[in-house]
């Protein structure tokens, strides 16, 4: 994950752009209204963006938008846990999922503190801690896309790619609606089909990824693996039309 992925992604997580659909089932999204079930997915994406800026939060220099995005994720939930709060006053919550949500907020806070001071091993202990206990999390779905090079009607491996991503129900979002959504200045002049996409699909504890044919590397499938949590998925390489990219389309 890159810098400015890890960025957008919190800020997801912490609602802070309403035109972006996709924090209805962010962090904050699941919790104001309560949706009935707290998705671990969400713990686990947000540690990921943390140990993408942990070099950036050691740094003099911070930028707001990653400070506000973290204190938001973490305050707000918490007055909302507080006596009086919204999820305590109305009952919203089980017994366990308040212990549940107690801690991902304590991951987070204490990763957070210790980041601040260049302690990496510290700062993910608690989490590493967490993903032994629970199994290391769930397989989750989504949509990607793989940014990268692309010449003489072919994909140039020589030059360094990047696999965006956005996590998703399979049938909750199109490719095209989820491109409209994204904010990034680097991406506003392109079609949501210039660069290889895939999506990933989970079905009773199974997983799929359905991908560009192009893109369909020991290396890339690793890295999508790695980011939607996949144990053996099939993987269904497609060259025809729904998937085809600039190199297929021009």
């Amino acid at each position: 994950m890159n810098r400015d992925t890890a960025i957008r992604l919190l800020g997801m997580h912490a609602a802070s752009s309403e035109n972006d659909e996709a924090w209805k089932s962010g962090f904050l999204g699941v919790l104001r209204p309560f949706q009935g079930t707290l998705d671990e997915r969400n713990i686990i994406q947000i540690m990921e963006c943390l140990k993408a800026l942990a070099e950036e939060l050691a740094g003099e220099q911070i930028p707001n938008t990653i400070v506000s995005h973290i204190t938001t994720i973490t305050y707000l939930p918490r007055q909302w846990l507080d006596k009086g709060g919204m999820l305590e006053r109305n009952k919203l919550l089980t017994e366990a999922q308040t212990q549940t949500l107690s801690r991902w907020l304590c991951i987070i806070e204490n990763a957070y503190y210790y980041l601040l001071f260049g302690d990496r091993e510290s700062a993910f202990s608690e989490y590493e801690e967490y993903l032994t206990e629970t199994g290391g999390g769930a397989m989750t779905e989504g949509l990607f896309w793989l940014i990268c090079g692309m010449t003489d009607g072919q994909i140039d491996w020589g030059a360094d790619w990047e696999l965006f991503y956005l996590f998703a129900k399979s049938d909750s979002i199109s490719h095209k609606d989820a491109w409209a959504q994204i904010e990034e200045k680097r991406f506003r002049r392109l079609p949501y089909n210039h660069y290889p996409r895939g999506r990933v699909v989970v079905r009773n504890g199974a997983a799929t990824v359905f991908l560009n044919r192009y893109i369909a590397t020991d290396e890339v499938l690793a890295a999508i693996n790695k980011v939607f949590g996949l144990t053996n998925p099939k993987i269904h390489a497609e060259g025809g039309k729904h998937y085809e990219c600039y190199i297929e389309v021009y």
